[in-house]
C-alpha cells in the first residue's frame, strides 16, 4: 500500500472509486465523507486518514458531495484540510463561496483538489475562465499557490493524441506556507486514474522557514499609482545614485544583497 511506502499520514482525494456512492470503510484508514451520499448522489472528494495518531476535532467536520473539511490537532498545530472537487460544468464560483465559508484566513489552512480550473500561475500552458476566477478567488483571500513547475496534474490520450493539463491546485493561507516542502506531482505513485498523485511535506513545530513561490495577479494593478510610488522611493532611497557608484557584478551583488 502507498500509505504505507510512502510514509503517507493523510490523503485529500477527488473522484475516489466509491461503492454505492461512498468511500468503502477500512481498517487501514479513516474516511471524512458525505454520509447521506447514494448511488444517484455520489461522494466526488473525501480525506482519509492513515495516521492513527492524527485527532481530528469533530466540531470541526464538514462534508458535502463536493466538499469535505477536517481539523487536524497535533501536539504541534492545528490545521484545516479541505478537499474539493468541481465539475468542469459546474458553477465554479458558487463552490468558491462554500469553500470561503469553512476557513478563516488567520488559521493554518490547506486547500486542494481537482478544481477544473487552468492558469498559468500553477503550472498550466493555458489559462480558462474558471482559472481566471480561481486566480481573483487566491488573491481576494491572500493565499499561497503551492504547486510548483509544469508537470501536468491530469494526463491521457485520447484519439491517438496527449491531452494533458493541470486542474488540480493545491493553495493555502499565508500563515501555512512555510510549513509545506517538496511539493510534487509524484510520479513513483502509481493511481488508476487519469490525474496524478501529488505529494509534499508538512513541517510541524519549530520549522525552518522554506522558500516557497508567492505567485501574485497582477491584473487589477493601478500600474499609474505603482509608478509614481515606486519613482518616489527611488528617489527616497537613492538608489540612481548608488547603481551609479557600482563598478562589477560583485558590487552590483552586494548592493542587492
Amino acid at each position: 500500500m502507498y500509505s504505507k511506502q510512502f510514509n503517507i499520514d493523510i490523503a485529500l482525494v477527488s473522484e475516489p472509486p466509491i461503492t454505492h456512492g461512498k468511500i468503502t470503510e477500512s481498517k487501514h484508514f479513516k474516511v471524512i465523507q458525505y454520509e447521506r451520499s447514494n448511488n444517484e448522489y455520489r461522494n466526488k472528494t473525501a480525506i482519509l486518514i492513515f495516521n492513527s495518531n492524527l485527532i481530528t476535532i469533530n466540531t470541526g467536520t464538514y462534508a458535502t458531495l463536493n466538499i469535505v473539511r477536517v481539523i487536524i490537532k497535533t501536539s504541534q498545530e492545528t490545521i484545516t484540510l479541505i478537499s474539493t472537487y468541481i465539475e468542469p460544468t459546474s458553477n465554479l464560483d458558487q463552490f468558491l463561496n462554500e469553500i470561503t465559508d469553512q476557513f478563516n484566513t488567520d488559521d493554518k489552512v490547506i486547500i486542494a483538489g481537482d478544481l477544473n480550473a487552468r492558469s498559468k500561475i500553477w503550472g498550466d500552458v493555458v489559462t480558462n475562465n474558471k482559472g481566471k476566477h480561481l486566480e481573483d478567488f487566491v488573491e481576494t483571500h491572500d493565499l499561497i499557490i503551492v504547486n510548483k513547475g509544469q508537470s501536468p496534474t491530469f494526463e491521457t490520450i485520447r484519439n491517438g493524441k496527449r491531452i494533458f493539463s493541470t486542474v488540480d491546485v493545491t493553495f493555502c493561507t499565508t500563515i501555512m506556507a512555510d510549513l509545506i516542502h517538496a511539493w510534487e506531482v509524484n510520479d513513483k505513485i502509481h493511481i488508476s486514474s487519469n490525474h496524478n498523485a501529488i505529494t509534499y511535506i508538512l513541517r510541524l513545530g519549530n520549522s525552518t522557514p522554506l522558500n516557497l513561490k508567492a505567485t501574485y495577479n497582477t491584473k487589477h494593478t493601478n500600474w499609474n499609482s505603482f509608478r509614481l510610488n515606486f519613482n518616489r522611493r527611488i528617489k527616497e532611497l537613492g538608489i540612481k545614485r548608488v547603481l551609479n557608484d557600482c563598478n562589477n557584478p560583485a558590487q552590483l551583488d552586494h548592493l542587492v544583497q
